[in-house]
């Protein structure tokens, strides 16, 4: 489950909904996936790749979508979707900038400008692709490489440009010798000075994140606990743990007496209470430091949520787990060690028991 939702970023949108509309269209089949690696669920790579393409939709990058080879890893149908999916996002006004290696015909169709780099990143052609590639092919049989008709574009230019057709051509010479670089080279400067001399088009709200801190703790807490709930190996962990350590340290005690010599195996027992803590600590490490590792890299740096609601969520999240774990330690420990039925005694024992926990 991703913290990214419409609720954290609708009132930030202010244009072409539409664009917003797709999403829950294209996460219909990611819908339910779990990405908790604790969990090691194997996660469909189709479902991945649109549930990431997904998270930064939601977002509506108000100026450009970049996607790092979206199509890679996927089959056929599944890359398809996908670059159909960004030329609906792009008829809609959205600027999407795609890097590809090597697609199909029909995937390379659905482009509008090509920015075609050699070894080193030269740039051997930079502009419009033209409907069934006509302009790109128009550019290259211009130099000497015409495509063949049942060829497919894209494997055509890789070929020319540092395949066997290059023939020990500089195409970037050449594209830098050519009508086209100068055309494109006015078209740049000239939007650039447009952009220059207009006001920004976004203004700051003074705010670092795009929802309230309480809503960041509303939302993480819970996304949090679905994310425990679903660890059903930490779980289960846990509570063996404590049902395990809990007979041994009664049994050890078995049926305490009440005399004077009897105290210091009361006491004995109780200290040995406190072991509990670094299993609980070797058993929370773990997912501490994967959930800390995503924060660092993903939501801190993108300025998703603060700090706050991370930690508030991990604490949070962990509580109805250790209050069972408590109960259940009690219960095995306390009865069978033979310590007072007094409520007074058990009472207070109990509570300094499930409390402990909470701070270990």
């Amino acid at each position: 489950m991703w913290t990214r939702s419409s609720s954290f970023y609708s009132w930030k949108i202010s244009s072409t909904p539409s664009s917003v509309a797709l999403v829950p269209v294209f996460l219909s089949n990611s819908a339910s996936v779990s990405l908790n690696p604790s969990n090691r669920v194997e996660t469909d790579t189709n479902n991945l790749s649109g549930l990431t393409i997904g998270v930064e939709l939601v977002a509506k990058p108000s100026i450009l979508i970049f996607l790092d080879e979206p199509t890679s890893g996927l089959d056929g149908q599944a890359a398809n979707n996908t670059v159909r999916f960004l030329r609906k996002l792009a008829e809609v006004g959205q600027a999407v900038l795609v890097t590809i290696h090597q697609p199909s015909a029909d995937l390379f169709a659905q482009f509008d400008t090509l920015l075609l780099l050699a070894k080193g990143g030269k740039t051997v052609y930079f502009g419009d692709i033209g409907h069934h590639a006509r302009t790109v092919k128009k550019y290259f049989a211009g130099h000497g490489a015409p495509c063949p008709r049942e060829a497919n574009p894209a494997e055509h230019m890789i070929e020319v440009v540092s395949g066997s057709l290059s023939k020990g051509k500089d195409w970037n010479q050449v594209w830098l010798n050519s009508p086209e670089h100068k055309k494109i080279t006015q078209e740049l400067d000239t939007l650039v000075a447009d952009a220059a001399a207009k006001p920004p088009g976004t203004v700051d709200d003074g705010h670092q994140f795009a929802a309230p801190m309480w809503e960041q703790v509303k939302l993480v807490t819970h996304r949090m606990n679905i994310s425990l709930f679903r660890n059903t190996e930490y779980i289960n962990n846990k509570l063996i743990l404590h049902i395990l350590l809990s007979l041994y340290n009664g049994f050890s005690f078995w049926s305490i007496g009440n005399s004077v010599s009897d105290l210091q195996q009361r006491l004995f027992t109780v200290f040995s209470f406190l072991f509990v803590a670094p299993g609980l600590i070797s058993q929370l490490q773990p997912i501490f430091i994967d959930r800390r590792n995503v924060y660092e890299t993903r939501e801190k740096k993108s300025k998703t949520y603060h700090w706050v609601p991370f930690v508030t969520g991990l604490i949070v999240s962990e509580l109805p787990y250790l209050v069972v774990c408590g109960v259940l330690y009690f219960v095995c420990w306390y009865w069978t060690a033979g310590l007072p039925n007094d409520t007074k005694w058990a009472g207070s024992t109990f509570f300094v028991a499930v409390s402990s926990l909470f701070f270990s």
